[in-house]
């Protein structure tokens, strides 16, 4: 009976480990524990890419002119090739005035058979959220629809982006395009997207053509002797403008299909925060439940995160490691995330370093496994030998020398 009671004792016990590892080891993400009337959320930080909220993040969705951000990105990588530039000039078809002055769509009106720079359209785009400059931007190069959805699908393949469908720049559907509307193809077909996706779309653009924001903050567009006011009302001045946080960005979506959606940026105490709503009852009211959910439950470091670890073989049994310059981690309020030190193999002697090697050798890593990021990695960050550390013995001593 002694031996049975035991064995039972020993199973419990080994059935107790293994749920506290799994528990330990799950990713610590503010998820719908906050209530979001949205069918999709997701938050990041702009910088790490660290996930600090996902509701439904991975569902695709139709997501309406946010899909114009992927235009806009398409555009800059146009420019960067030089295929582009800022002053190149558009000419308006008739076809694109008719459907600029059209109810139902959101517009500035264009002239037919004037010419509007890119930047012109760039800024209608994104401020007011013209469909109609829209599509003469996709045009810039000269392209149809169709050639512009292969830009569009090449840029999504460059940036990461891993859940989506495109059938053109504006986020319209299919058969609202008009005579710009794909061919073979069903009239309801509208772009799709995840809000993960959306999320690495803004972080892409934000990391690598900053200038965007200081189109995206403006609360106004003059155009043509009139004042279009920004669709995204969380920008400062605004009744709905956040408190803690302060908005210059990026870009609102509204269909049938897609409800409103709305992807905003905003600096916290220096800390750039990228937050998406899909298919929402109130885009702004939710965004900003989102943001108060990430600064109640998370607490930003910002720091260079170090750690002293063992050497084998050198003459030295220590070093300090760490990362070279400042590095922010969101740490949930209710239990700090610890980070685990690995080793790089070329330096790998078990836990420990194995010398020699020199100051400012990438020598490993220190590894967040409860923190994700965007693309699902974990977050992590290379750390640096901060001294010289040679072999010990005759060999390690000739080659000091040298």
């Amino acid at each position: 009976m002694m031996k049975k009671v035991n064995k039972f004792v020993l199973y419990l016990g080994l059935i107790i480990l293994m749920i506290g590892s799994v528990l330990t080891s799950r990713p610590l993400v503010s998820h719908a524990a906050t209530t979001v009337n949205a069918n999709a959320a997701f938050a990041i930080d702009a910088q790490t890419g660290q996930v600090l909220y996902n509701k439904n993040g991975d569902q695709r969705l139709a997501v309406a002119s946010m899909s114009k951000l992927l235009t806009v990105a398409v555009i800059e990588h146009e420019i960067d090739r030089g295929n582009l530039k800022w002053s190149t000039k558009v000419k308006i078809t008739a076809a694109e005035a008719k459907l600029s002055t059209a109810s139902g769509y959101s517009n500035v009106p264009l002239k037919a058979g004037h010419s509007y720079t890119v930047k012109q359209l760039t800024e209608a785009a994104l401020i007011k959220s013209g469909d109609a400059a829209t599509i003469a931007l996709t045009r810039a190069e000269g392209k149809s629809t169709k050639q512009f959805v292969s830009q569009m699908n090449a840029m999504a393949k460059r940036i990461g982006l891993t859940n989506y469908r495109f059938y053109n720049g504006i986020g319209l559907e299919n058969k609202d395009m008009a005579s710009f509307k794909l061919a073979n193809t069903a009239g309801s077909a509208e772009n799709q997207m995840t809000a993960r996706d959306v999320a690495k779309l803004a972080q892409y653009l934000i990391k690598n053509y900053p200038d965007l924001l200081n189109i995206t903050k403006q609360k106004t567009l003059k155009w043509s002797g009139q004042t279009y006011q920004n669709l995204n009302e969380l920008l400062p001045g605004n009744a709905n403008a956040t408190k803690k946080i302060t908005v210059d960005g990026l870009k609102t979506g509204t269909s049938d299909k897609a409800g409103q959606c709305l992807v905003s940026t905003g600096t916290y105490h220096g800390h750039r925060l990228i937050v998406v709503v899909m298919h929402a009852d109130n885009r702004f009211t939710q965004s900003k439940v989102i943001y108060s959910a990430v600064f109640s439950q998370w607490q930003p470091t910002s720091a260079k995160l170090s750690k002293t670890v063992k050497v084998s073989r050198g003459r030295v049994k220590t070093v300090r490691v760490q990362t070279k310059q400042k590095v922010t981690v969101w740490q949930p309020r209710s239990k700090k995330a610890s980070a685990q030190w690995i080793a790089n193999r070329k330096y790998r002697d078990g836990t420990q370093l194995k010398a020699p090697f020199k100051a400012n050798t990438q020598v490993g890593k220190l590894r967040f496994n409860q923190l994700k990021k965007v693309n699902g990695h974990v977050l992590e960050f290379g750390v640096y030998s901060t001294r010289d550390v040679h072999r010990r013995g005759l060999f390690g001593w000739l080659a000091s020398l040298f």
